[in-house]
């Protein structure tokens, strides 16, 4: 019985002492100049993911619970672009997971019904490329999103103007 309690007491002191070493700091972000927007204060901003790979299978990085997505703008395959353009989804008071599944159905019979044969097991293996989004959130999630994303350039709609921030 004391050989067994000497383990767990090893085993949990090794536990706390990893816990203790691997926990993440948290650093703040320092901004070179200051953006246009009150960090403080909510906003409708508009993303622009070119510089970024991301897509209908992996926005969930992206975007978090405090976040009020607006619309997803998806970038269209250069074959058929000039039939079709950018394709706008406005997103619907439903979950992240139904949305990017009803926005990828769309897609797919906007092709269908365009009379374009493609290969729809290709896109939902890859997901479709997003190149642009509107979000209604603060501006402290802003910073933290083009922090993790350097490439990203937004727009607020106060400014106006697509502009990169410098960290």
């Amino acid at each position: 019985m004391k050989k067994i309690f000497i383990l767990v007491i090893i085993f949990l002191s090794m536990n706390i002492i990893y816990n203790y070493t691997h926990r993440e700091v948290i650093k703040p972000v320092l901004l070179k100049e200051q953006p246009v927007f009150k960090v403080d204060e909510y906003n409708i901003f508009y993303l622009d993911l070119y510089g970024e790979d991301i897509t209908t299978l992996n926005i969930s990085k992206l975007v978090n619970n405090n976040m009020d997505i607006i619309n997803i703008i998806l970038d269209v395959n250069k074959i058929y672009k000039d039939k079709l353009g950018y394709i706008n989804y406005k997103y619907q008071n439903m979950s992240l997971k139904k949305n990017i599944t009803s926005l990828t159905n769309e897609y797919k019979d906007l092709i269908r019904k365009q009379g374009i044969v493609d290969n729809f097991d290709y896109i939902s293996e890859t997901g479709i490329k997003i190149v642009g989004i509107e979000l209604y959130t603060s501006g402290e999630e802003i910073v933290n999103i083009l922090y993790k994303y350097p490439n990203i350039k937004y727009k607020d709609y106060l400014s106006g103007n697509l502009k990169q921030l410098k960290f």
